[in-house]
């Protein structure tokens, strides 16, 4: 990018405010939804953070730094869904303000600015998760300052850039498992550059990798939670299908198919050489992402989704309207202008806005079943992995490591499984439209 095209006017700066406030407020529309079951264990974890040390009473396969994001939250906050809502709000402020830096390292304002549009519309997506506070969106703050600190290397400071990238893919990693695949976009900066320190290089981008994990490791071995961690991390490895992932790629169509359009030009050499790196990290995006969805992870593509909202920028660079004219601007704006019917067509978004989040009546229907618990008086409690929500909401604990075994006072489950499951000297004590709850030693008609 030209030393013209990196000044930064003061309508940029307008236009940047005015669409993150926008997305902003439109994420704020939602804050009271209650959390899921995926938003409930994280919170579970986060609560009793201090009081019980994660992985040495409960097994989880969760990553430890999400657990204690969300213990930020509840910190100045207080311990209630709103406040996961509202830090889900200050991580969309960073993060797009990280993307704008990120694609002015390889485009022009007007395109920059799209590329943080096509972002807040793909992040606050309900169909993919995006407005929910997953592990896959926290990751995306990480992958992005790994990202910035190698696009462009501070001259003097290359050992450092390296090493702060590798810091930052360690965060993310121990956010989420599979967010360690980026690895391989700094490692790509490595071997195009000064080939005669590559080794050099990729020594402090492995020193700050580990350097994290190391620490990390430490700090869990002296809370005795570090086995609990190994048997996470090597849950995160597993496959358990991959039903529903073209539904994830038509949420994201607009994007995925800039992808395929750029690598073809890439391919017969029509693109620009140096916005290569966008590409790259797209694809990387995207193998981590596969990773954590074939894993089962709840809104797995959130961690793709800055690099994804960068492809259709590079697309439009590859055609020519990269520069920051009045009539390039127009058009990009016409076509953002397509792009939101378009999207909130083929996301299932429209739907979801007329409902005011109602479409998710399992969600809501989760406060009901916690309240009877709260109020049965209830000291543990025995939830299936659907139910993990109402741990949290109710105030209980598990009565053990599994969530679902030892002898509970309630035993809570999902109406649609419940005859999976064994409730020999527990009677049902209640029913709501999506759970039932059995209580021990309750007598009625089913066990007589």
């Amino acid at each position: 990018m030209s030393a013209e095209e990196k000044l930064l006017s003061l309508k940029t700066v307008v236009f940047f405010i005015v669409i993150i406030c926008v997305f902003a407020l439109f994420r704020f529309f939602f804050i009271y939804n209650p959390i899921d079951s995926a938003e409930g264990e994280i919170a579970y974890f986060g609560k009793n953070t201090g009081a019980e040390t994660m992985y040495a009473q409960n097994d989880t396969k969760l990553m430890p730094l999400s657990v204690y994001i969300y213990r930020t939250a509840f910190s100045f906050a207080g311990e209630n869904p709103e406040a996961i809502r509202k830090l889900g709000v200050i991580f969309f402020l960073l993060t797009a303000a990280l993307m704008f830096m990120a694609a002015r390292t390889y485009f022009g304002n007007v395109l920059s600015l799209f590329a943080v549009f096509m972002y807040g519309l793909y992040q606050n997506t309900h169909a993919g998760g995006g407005l929910n506070a997953y592990p896959a969106y926290f990751s995306q703050i990480f992958l992005l300052l790994s990202f910035l600190f190698v696009a462009e290397l501070e001259e003097g400071f290359e050992n450092a850039d390296y090493a702060l990238s590798g810091i930052f893919i360690g965060a993310a990693f121990l956010t989420l498992a599979q967010a360690v695949f980026f690895i391989f976009v700094p490692l790509y900066f490595v071997f195009i550059r000064d080939k005669k320190n590559a080794f050099k290089h990729v020594l402090f981008l492995a020193a700050g990798f580990f350097g994290v994990i190391i620490a990390a490791c430490i700090y869990m071995l002296k809370e005795g939670m570090l086995a609990g961690f190994g048997r996470a991390v090597a849950q995160k490895f597993s496959f358990y299908g991959a039903a529903g992932i073209t539904d994830m790629f038509l949420i994201y169509s607009f994007a995925a198919a800039a992808i395929a359009v750029n690598v073809i030009i890439y391919l017969v050499q029509k693109g620009k050489t140096e916005s290569f790196p966008v590409l790259v990290s797209a694809i990387a995006g995207i193998i981590c992402s596969l990773f954590a969805f074939l894993n089962g992870e709840k809104g797995a593509f959130l961690m793709a989704v800055p690099f994804l909202a960068l492809s259709p920028a590079l697309l439009l660079q590859c055609l020519k309207l990269d520069k920051d004219t009045v009539k390039n601007g127009i058009y990009i704006m016409i076509l953002a202008l397509i792009i939101i019917p378009a999207h909130f067509y083929t996301s299932g978004m429209k739907a979801y806005i007329v409902s005011g989040g109602i479409t998710e009546e399992k969600q809501y229907d989760s406060l009901n079943a916690a309240e009877i618990i709260k109020t049965s008086g209830a000291k543990t409690l025995a939830v299936s992995e659907g139910c993990r929500e109402i741990l949290f909401l109710s105030g209980t604990k598990p009565a053990g490591r599994n969530f679902f075994d030892g002898e509970a006072d309630i035993k809570c489950v999902e109406r649609i499984d419940s005859k999976k499951y064994n409730f020999e000297g527990y009677g049902l004590m209640a029913a709501t439209k999506y759970y039932m709850i059995y209580g021990r030693g309750i007598k009625n008609e089913e066990n007589k």
